[in-house]
């Protein structure tokens, strides 16, 4: 099981790697700062991704579009928009959308998505 992250902000990459890593001990994360980096790291390794989670608002095309790829791709995989907008709601991008987490919220509703999925 891994985890795709996709965020042009570091500190918010470095935070969420510090807490998949507490929780989830030795899960390999991937990380990206945009959505072409993103999709060559989930093709090269769509096999073991579980998890994306995707800041909506990013370089070169928004989050929303790229999860779209993404469960085009594969549908079993989870794909997650994170986002700091509170405008931003999962009724506006479903169906492909599971899950939209708001960054001030903090990492526990994320990790405990993670551990019920």
């Amino acid at each position: 099981m891994s985890v795709l992250l996709i965020d042009d902000e570091p500190g918010f990459r470095e935070l969420a790697l510090l807490h998949f890593k507490k929780n989830f001990g030795n899960m390999k994360v991937f990380e990206a700062t945009n959505p072409v980096e993103g999709l060559s790291l989930f093709e090269k390794n769509k096999d073991t991704i579980r998890y994306v989670f995707c800041d909506f608002y990013l370089p070169i095309q928004n989050g929303n579009d790229f999860v779209e790829l993404v469960k085009k791709n594969n549908p079993n995989v989870y794909v997650c928009l994170v986002t700091g907008d509170d405008i931003i709601q999962k009724e506006k991008h479903a169906p492909h959308v599971d899950r939209v987490f708001y960054k001030l919220d903090g990492f526990e509703q994320i990790i405990d998505f993670i551990k019920k999925h």
